[in-house]
Order: structure tokens, then sequence, then C-alpha cells
């Protein structure tokens, strides 16, 4: 819903502020790079897979809050086209999901700041926190979004 859209723009633009560039193709990416909400290109999936931010070597997807079962065949999906997925929450606890294809990452924000250096190979603010704080309580349900 909104307070998902709300949250994945944050995290867009929190990764903008630390040198990231957004590209329109896999075939663009480099190390401070990504590609943003696209149907991956070529995917044989159904349906097909449109990560929140594809990644060199891994996939970003963010979440409000985490629930396995109800994303399981999202997840195993997107792990069809990099082994790394990091499901990024408002505060769930870490978890680690082994699978075939690759790992699942469910980390909540603020542990990706804490972790951003071997993450992303960038150094994040902490004050980033606030400012997810204030970006979610400004957040407001526009019936004009398109939520697709």
């Amino acid at each position: 819903g909104w307070r998902g859209i709300a949250f994945e723009t944050f995290f867009e633009e929190v990764l903008e502020r630390y040198g990231f560039e957004v590209v329109d193709t896999p075939e663009k990416l480099h190390s401070k790079s990504f590609v943003r909400g696209k149907n991956y290109p070529g995917c044989r999936h159904k349906p097909h897979c449109r990560p929140d931010f594809l990644f060199e070597d891994f996939i970003i997807d963010t979440k409000t809050g985490f629930a396995a079962k109800r994303q399981k065949g999202q997840l195993d999906r997107y792990l069809g086209h990099r082994p790394v997925l990091w499901i990024v929450t408002l505060g769930d606890s870490p978890k680690y999901i082994t699978k075939k294809k690759g790992i699942i990452n469910v980390i909540n924000f603020s542990d990706v700041i804490k972790r951003s250096k071997e993450i992303l190979g960038v150094e994040i603010d902490p004050s980033e926190n606030q400012n997810l704080t204030k970006a979610m309580n400004n957040a407001k349900w526009d019936p004009f979004v398109d939520l697709e």
C-alpha cells in the first residue's frame, strides 16, 4: 500500500544521497548503481519479476513487514535472478533463510545502516533512522497514486 511506496521511495532517496545512480537496464549496472522497480528483462517467471532494487550481485526488496509464507513465491523467483536477496523492513528481527538457489536475508532498516558498508559498500549515517521516521510520519495516502 501507500506506506510501502513511501518506504521504497525513501530507500531510493537514501541510496542516491550516498552516491548510487539509477540506471534503466541490468546491462548498465556497476558497483554503485541499481535498477528500480522494472520488470527483469527476459524473466520467464509468472508473474514476471519486478524487484524494488536490482544491483549487480543482489536484490533489495523493501517491505513494511515480512511474512515468509505470504512472500514465498516471489522470493523464490527473485533468487532465480540473483543469489542474494535482502528484504529490508521497517522493524522486523533479522532472519536468514537458505534456499537451493541462494540466501534470503531479512533485515530492518536500522540494521541496514549498521551494516551498510558490508551490504552496500558505503557508510550510511545513523541519522537516516530519524529521516525514515519523519518520511513515514509525513507519508499520506493519495487515492490518485497508482499502487502497481
